[in-house]
């Protein structure tokens, strides 16, 4: 409702599949794609990206594990969003406070973003569902 046109992608036939059926009365597409690969430069102002972000190995658990530091799947969609995001737009991004939120914040600094740490909810005794917002530089 906040948007002019939404793009939707999971790698899950089935969660596309239930997607289209919740969106079917908006304008948007729902499409079976790994990441933001298909798409064009410059192609979104916003991205919201909930990957698998904890720390485990992603080959051996690939719906919650995003890597070593959580972060590993998270970083490569960073890269693509490099391009397909506007200038001067943004990539919201879910993390767990289990996994290195650090060194994200870092990758996405040496990648020539502006990120930072925006909202953190407990989830659990030990554990925070962390969102940062990633933001192109308006220049590049």
């Amino acid at each position: 409702r906040k948007c002019e046109y939404l793009v939707a992608v999971d790698v899950s036939a089935a969660a596309v599949s239930a997607a289209k059926e919740l969106l079917r009365q908006t304008f948007s597409d729902v499409l079976l794609t790994d990441r933001l690969s298909p798409f064009r430069n410059s192609s979104f102002d916003v991205a919201v990206a909930n990957p698998p972000y904890l720390p485990c190995d992603y080959s051996e658990e690939p719906l919650w594990c995003g890597g070593e530091g959580g972060i590993e799947f998270a970083v490569s969609v960073l890269r693509q969003a490099r391009w397909s995001l506007k200038p001067g737009g943004s990539l919201f991004v879910l993390l767990s406070s289990l996994s290195d939120v650090e060194r994200f914040l870092r990758e996405a600094a040496l990648l020539g973003f502006k990120a930072e740490v925006v909202h953190e909810e407990p989830i659990g005794l030990f554990e925070k569902a962390c969102i940062v917002r990633v933001q192109r530089d308006v220049k590049t």
